[in-house]
């Protein structure tokens, strides 16, 4: 047994790992001054649930430093073992030696699940605290774009708009909206899909493949995803997939 850790900037997932399936998980808050006995309270708790006597191995995935570091030392202070997913890892694909080794370990992991569901050629959305959208070609992660977010969006034009105020966004029927709700939803999330699928397009004529296959993932796509042209399948749990993947190879 083994456990997925998949921290994002907004919240951090464990992931269950059993009989090489994600069993169940765990959504917590990222909170970037948490202490390491509180990670390790959070992780004891999920132990108990399952009974188990001891902190499995960790396969993490973290865009976050201070968590990253504090998952770090939980590692050596309490004796867990620990495998931190980065540029150096073993994956199904290599990168683009111009992308460098910076790029963060939630594009990597969603490569790898991509890569092993899809194949060797797919174009990867992520609609979460950012929205990134990059391409795997011939085995090869070339690069990609990253767009703000639709919350971080949202909650900006509240802040500026005087007369807008915080509403709860469903994507409606029509892009004509007849109350200042309506169009606020039209606007954000049919404009997101126009923009998510404005740059698939692009990406598609720059790698002269119009038939490349896209699949999405993150926390808003189910927001975007029926106003979408371009995206082919959506995976809620792309990351995790992707973490899993990784763990089974090593």
């Amino acid at each position: 047994m083994c456990w997925a850790i998949d921290v994002g900037n907004t919240h951090y997932k464990v992931g269950i790992i059993k009989n090489n399936k994600v069993v169940k998980v765990y959504r917590f808050r990222t909170i970037r001054d948490q202490s390491i006995d509180e990670y390790y309270f959070q992780l004891r708790n999920i132990c108990r649930e399952h009974s188990i006597a001891n902190i499995p191995k960790l396969w993490i995935a973290s865009v976050v430093p201070s968590v990253t570091i504090a998952f770090e030392m939980l590692s050596k202070t309490k004796n867990i073992d620990a495998a931190f997913i980065d540029t150096q890892s073993s994956f199904s694909f290599s990168l683009d030696e111009r992308i460098g080794k910076k790029i963060g370990a939630d594009i990597l992991i969603l490569a790898e699940a991509a890569v092993d569901i899809v194949g060797e050629n797919v174009i990867i959305v992520c609609a979460g605290t950012a929205t990134t959208i990059f391409a795997v070609v011939e085995g090869v992660l070339i690069g990609g774009a990253i767009a703000p977010g639709i919350k971080g969006s949202v909650e900006s034009l509240i802040d500026s708009a005087a007369l807008l105020s915080t509403t709860y966004l469903e994507l409606p029927e029509k892009a004509i909206g007849q109350t200042t709700e309506g169009a606020m939803s039209s606007g954000i999330l049919y404009g997101f899909a126009g923009l998510v699928d404005g740059l698939i397009t692009r990406m598609k004529k720059e790698i002269g493949k119009n038939d490349i296959p896209v699949v999405a993932s993150g926390g808003m796509i189910s927001k975007i995803e029926r106003a979408s042209c371009e995206i082919d399948s959506v995976y809620p749990d792309l990351g995790m997939r992707g973490i899993l993947s990784l763990a089974k190879k090593n």
